[in-house]
């Protein structure tokens, strides 16, 4: 079964940690109806974001398949060659409409050939060309113009041995084809005039030379370039792009050095005119060969950035070159590992010049096998971004993954297409990735002693201003240790760090609490005499009072002080101890004395009214029970209780919320129910009066040992997480988190968490939750390493489904360790704890701020505030950034709302008060081109032979934002006059009652006219037909029917004749479109006749009046005199209202009215009336279609003649 795997990866960062986080987007794969192995060779994006793959599937065909932008399969297709060929696609692409272009070559015995294809948006071929001969024949690339729509094609390959480039039509006919050899191409651009530059192989003999030609858009050769490197060995370019200005890069592989090195990669450069006009190469240290892979440029061919293979012992590497416009060298990288070889096959940009290399890693330790890698290069210096190496573990981690290609969609984010083993090993099956970038790494700080023996930052807090504490311990002088507290701003700056010595001795931190005030207090251990110290350090940083004190368990009171919980041996009552903010005890209590029995109290909490609850175990020969006293403000014990159920074996309170909202304390614990037991998590409510609302002992079904570490309640739950060793594998510790219902106890979910390392160790240390109510962990991870710890975030939403992780790994060696995680109330994740960023022998106190917020939203308006996306030219558009504290622009401005004039792309980095920014998405702002200029399909003359009519094509402009055409005559030598519009909704003709057609010949031009008022070139004009008698049945006409910028449009005339000057025409001769005269042999016959002339056309244009095909001229009455239309006018006025008209129409006449005729545009008589002499008459023309029409009067003195308008 043929397979097309879809994946979205969570890809974390190692050394560099100021590069945004991959998150999960999706996971989909799709089955086909070919069995085994199917193999992408290449791949594209359209421009809404759906993805098409090409490929080789099991039946040697091509494989088309295309997937919309969440992984969805649209649709699949295949397609074969004639014989039975091995078919294989090497490009595809798709246009601005949908259609789907591949080419590539057909295999087989003895003929072989190169084919491009078309298929329709919805998967149906349209038509295949192919060129076939003995030889290899195939299409390397192919680019479609954006000069003609629909477009051209132009394709660079190999014919019989030879480079082959064709410019193919979007019917699928050769335009034109040119053959160089022997040799084959290997890219091709084609740039926005329709000149296209190739390169390609040129076979010289034993070695190969490196081609670069420029054809114009007819096929005509406009230079041609050969490249032999002074080794006179083989150069092999790879790329060529052509810059808006006109210049050629081109990049690959060249053997230009008499040095040791074997090959190096190079740009060279061309001007227009092909001459050259710089080449930069370059060869990296260590390697032995370079062998170019891919180029990428700016938006503005300011900078280019390449990618090779670097051959370097015992491995090869990806090596990365940017080269300015100028032809300098700005920066060189070289991505390497000891263990690994990277093999690039790709290269994407973003809209920040960020470049992203993908390939192929072979990896000889875990995970083995070919694997794929993704890294983010810094555009400034080359900084590297390394992303953990993607090996599908659908698989096992034991098969091959192969990157193809890499894209880049309109927000920056990678996607990548390749091929895998996820499903079976005896085939290949289809692989895309997807990613998001949605986190940021803000700030890092870090205190060190300047001692050998490690600082530890153990808690952290925050307060409503952002800054951020931050407690633990630092080294003295490699024998004593010292609590320290530091605080630090939003933006990272340390602002104070103190340490604090009890005596010249060991010191361990043990807890940390904060009071209203951000005062802090914590207790010291001193580990030679057991000493207990609590201390307050007001936010200043100064030390306001120490005490000794009876106990480890800390709780702040809200005002100022704080409660200790003690333990007494010999008890089975804990200490209460609780302390002014001064320092001075304020209440405490008298354990009474129990043998055989001790206390040890492990957790604080305090609620609204200042009552302390203290948790712990009571322990005595042969029992552990969880025990809670609680006592008010002034030391009076008010409950205690203990609570059962648990068993005879081990319990360890991990720790107490008192939630004031529900009114219950929330006690969790490590449990045991019997000796030799597993360990579980212990969970009960209890109220303020001491009674025990709900209870619940949880261990997984799996016989493991569960160990809590911390809970957080959250939306009605409370979420606990601890670890455990995996059953299946004991090396590997593995992370829980368990929800609980807050009202009845009930476990209501859960969740395993597993960092990437087989045998790695992961635990977590705290537990929080955002705003709305998604869970963040932090832990103590081997997440990059099995041998040192890194720190490591892990998000879940409120369900416990996993929404990614990320991991802080110190540029040292070192292992690093979370002290806490914090979760401020707009949603930043603060990190204290321990890493090694000094470079020295020990770990430093770290503080980590991380920024978790949304891309800032852009939106266009006009200067009125109107929101639009597309623009009239020359009025301003404003482009708007969500609300921040600051604002730089692509385009180096600095305010929340910009004008632009131009089209492009912008986008803006949004900082907030607190420090933190974010790129937007970015926004393509466009102002409307101006319309194009239409075309006019005739001018003729009405069958009346009273004025012109200008028919028209407006089949183009409607739905493009065209409002209307404008329409012009010559009255004057090369002056053409406005007479007047029309709008898009009117029929495509246009009535000029301002010339008389019997008089003399006239020219016409029209334009368009769009919504902004902007108004197009003219068309080229028409000239209208004029017939003249020269006597004895002999008509002219001069000049003859022509059409600027065009070749004679008319096949023949023909002569028409009305017999009685009654209406009714037949031809009576014709003559070629070349000539000017005709004669009526039986003139002499009819006296009473009317002629006119007509055309037949050798040209084709649809007015959307498809009755309207000939163009025709005045008519001539050899009876009545000069013209019908001029002879017959009658001396009476007559009136018309309302015109234009819907239904009614009233004329009023001087004289009496005979009769009343009404005639279409084209001549034919649509209503007649005979009238018996009145003057004022109504007439219903409700019937009539809208339009022009010709009203025609009978009166006492003759024909009156009347334009009316039907709407």
């Amino acid at each position: 079964m043929k397979k097309i795997l879809l994946l979205s990866l969570i890809f974390t960062f190692g050394k560099n940690v100021n590069a945004q986080l991959p998150s999960q987007q999706w996971v989909k794969n799709v089955n086909g109806n070919v069995s085994s192995s199917d193999q992408t060779y290449t791949s594209c994006r359209d421009n809404v974001g759906n993805l098409y793959l090409a490929a080789y599937n099991n039946d040697a065909d091509v494989l088309i398949a295309k997937f919309d932008n969440q992984g969805n399969q649209v649709f699949s297709f295949t397609y074969g060659g004639a014989n039975n060929s091995s078919d294989i696609a090497y490009d595809i692409k798709v246009d601005n409409v949908g259609n789907i272009y591949f080419c590539g070559g057909s295999f087989t015995t003895p003929t072989n050939s190169l084919f491009l294809a078309k298929f329709n948006s919805a998967g149906v071929k349209q038509w295949v060309y192919t060129k076939s001969s003995l030889s290899t024949n195939y299409n390397n690339r192919f680019q479609l113009d954006n000069i003609s729509n629909p477009a051209n094609i132009y394709t660079v390959g190999n014919f019989n041995d030879s480079i082959y480039v064709s410019k193919i039509s979007s019917n699928g006919v050769v335009l034109w084809e040119k053959s160089v050899g022997p040799g084959y191409g290997t890219d091709l651009f084609t740039d926005a005039n329709g000149n296209t530059a190739i390169c390609g192989i040129y076979q010289n003999g034993l070695n190969n030379d490196w081609i670069t030609q420029k054809y114009s858009a007819s096929g005509a050769l406009a230079w041609s370039n050969i490249f032999n490197g002074a080794k006179n060995q083989s150069d092999v370019p790879k790329k060529i792009m052509i810059s808006t200005s006109g210049e050629t890069y081109t990049y690959g592989t060249m053997n230009d050095s008499i040095a040791t090195f074997n090959s190096q990669i190079g740009i060279i450069k061309y001007s227009s005119s092909g001459l050259q006009l710089w080449k930069t190469r370059h060869a990296f240290t260590g390697c032995s060969a370079s062998s170019a892979t891919d180029m990428v440029a700016d938006a503005t061919f300011s900078n280019f950035y390449v990618c090779a293979y670097g051959s370097f012992s015992p491995y090869g590497g990806t090596v990365m070159m940017k080269v300015s416009s100028a032809g300098a060298k700005l920066w060189t990288q070289t991505y390497t590992n000891a263990s690994n070889g990277f093999s690039p096959v790709s290269m994407g940009i973003d809209a920040a010049s960020n470049t992203y290399v993908t390939g192929n890693n072979n990896s000889t330790v875990v995970p083995v096998g070919n694997n794929i890698f993704l890294i983010k290069v810094a555009p400034s210096n080359g900084a590297i971004t390394s992303y953990p190496v993607f090996d599908n573990q659908n698989n096992g981690g034991g098969a091959d993954d192969y990157a193809v290609k890499i894209h880049m969609d309109n927000t920056g984010h990678p996607h990548i297409s390749g091929y895998t083993n996820v499903f079976n090993y005896t085939g290949n099956d289809l692989l895309l990735l997807r990613f998001t970038n949605s986190f940021t790494l803000d700030w890092q700080s870090t205190y060190d002693s300047q001692y050998n023996g490690g600082d530890l930052g153990k808690r952290g807090f925050i307060d409503p201003a952002g800054n951020f504490y931050v407690g633990g311990t630092v080294d003295n002088n490699n024998t004593q240790r010292d609590l320290s507290f530091s605080k630090y701003d939003t933006w990272g700056n340390l602002k104070w760090s103190n340490p604090f010595d009890f005596g010249n001795t060991y010191n361990d931190f043990y807890d940390m609490d904060v009071d209203n005030n951000f005062s802090i207090y914590s207790i010291g251990v001193n580990s030679a005499t057991g000493q207990k110290d609590i201390i307050k350090v007001d936010s200043s940083g100064n030390l306001s009072w120490t005490s000794l004190t009876a106990g480890l368990a800390l709780k702040a009171v809200p005002s100022g002080g704080a409660v200790v919980g003690g333990s007494v041996s010999g008890s089975t009552d804990f200490k209460f101890q609780k302390y002014g903010a001064t320092g001075a005890i304020v209440a405490q209590n008298t354990p009474a004395t129990v043998v055989n029995s001790s206390s040890y109290a492990q957790s604080v909490a305090i609620d609204a009214g200042n009552n302390s609850y203290i948790s712990g175990i009571i322990q005595n020969i042969t029992t552990v029970t969880l025990k809670i006293q609680k006592y008010n403000s002034s030391g009076t014990n008010l409950f205690n209780i203990t609570v059962p159920g648990i068993g005879n074996g081990y319990i360890s309170v991990t720790k107490t919320i008192f939630d004031n909202a529900s009114n219950l304390l929330y006690v969790v614990a490590q449990a045991k129910t019997a000796t030799g037991a597993n360990y579980g998590t212990f969970i009960c409510a209890v109220n303020p009066s001491g009674t025990i609302v709900w209870q619940n002992f949880y261990n997984n079904s799996e016989a493991r040992e569960e160990f809590t570490k911390d809970f957080i309640l959250s939306g009605g739950f409370a979420y606990v997480t601890g670890y455990f060793a995996d059953p299946l594998n004991t090396s590997d510790q593995m992370v829980y988190i368990e929800k609980y219902d807050m009202a009845t106890g009930a476990l209501s979910g859960n969740t395993v968490y597993n960092g990437p390392q087989v045998n790695g160790t992961d635990e977590p240390i705290s537990v929080r939750a955002n705003a709305a109510g998604e869970i963040y962990l932090g832990l103590t991870s081997n997440y990059s390493s099995a041998t040192s710890s890194d720190i490591v975030i892990a998000k879940f939403n409120s369900s416990l489904s996993f929404l990614w992780d990320l991991n802080y790994d110190d540029p040292d060696a070192a292992s690093d360790q979370v002290g806490s995680l914090e979760i401020s109330a707009n949603g930043r994740i603060y990190i204290a704890g321990s890493a090694d960023l000094s470079s020295g022998p020990a770990t430093d106190i770290a503080a980590i701020k991380y920024c978790e917020i949304n891309a800032p939203v852009l939106t266009t308006t006009d200067l009125n505030g109107s929101f639009t996306s597309s623009f009239c030219p020359g009025s301003p558009a404003q482009i708007s950034a969500s609300a921040g504290s600051s604002y730089l622009w692509n385009t180096g401005a600095t305010s929340q709302v910009i004008t632009s004039t131009v089209s492009g792309q912008f986008f803006a980095t949004v900082a907030q008060s607190d420090g933190c920014s974010k790129v937007s998405d970015t926004i393509n702002l466009s102002f409307k081109a101006p319309p194009l200029a239409p075309d006019i399909c005739m001018v003729t003359v009405d069958s009346l032979s009273t004025h012109n009519i200008i028919f028209y094509d407006k089949t183009s402009f409607v739905g493009n934002g065209t409002i209307g055409f404008k329409f012009y005559r010559e009255d004057l030598t090369n002056v053409y006059t406005y007479i007047g519009s029309q709008p898009i909704d009117s029929l495509s003709e246009y009535h000029d009652f301002g010339a008389n057609p019997n008089i003399t010949t006239k020219r016409y031009k029209m334009s368009a006219v769009d919504s902004c008022g902007t108004e197009s070139a003219m068309s080229n004009y028409h000239n209208t037909i004029y017939i003249i008698s020269v006597g004895s049945g002999q008509f002219t006409w001069n000049p003859l029917y022509t059409i600027e910028n065009t070749a004679n449009p008319v096949n023949n005339y023909e002569l028409y004749r009305d017999d009685n000057s009654t209406g009714v025409w037949a031809s009576v001769a014709n003559t070629a479109g070349t000539q000017n005269s005709l004669v009526d042999i039986n003139y002499a016959a009819y006296p009473n006749a009317s002629y006119y002339v007509s055309t037949v056309w050798g040209i084709s244009c649809d007015p959307q009046r498809a009755i309207v095909n000939t163009s025709r001229s005045n008519v001539k009455n050899m009876a009545a005199g000069p013209t019908l239309g001029i002879t017959e006018l009658a001396q009476a006025t007559v009136g018309v209202y309302p015109n234009p008209f819907t239904g009614i129409v009233q004329l009023n006449s001087s004289e009496n009215l005979k009769l009343v005729e009404v005639y279409n545009s084209i001549g034919q008589l649509v209503f007649s009336k005979k009238i018996n002499g009145d003057r004022v008459l109504n007439l219903d023309l409700s019937e009539l279609a809208a339009g022009v029409y010709q009203l025609r009067s009978l009166t006492e003195s003759g024909w009156a003649n009347k334009k009316l308008v039907k709407n």
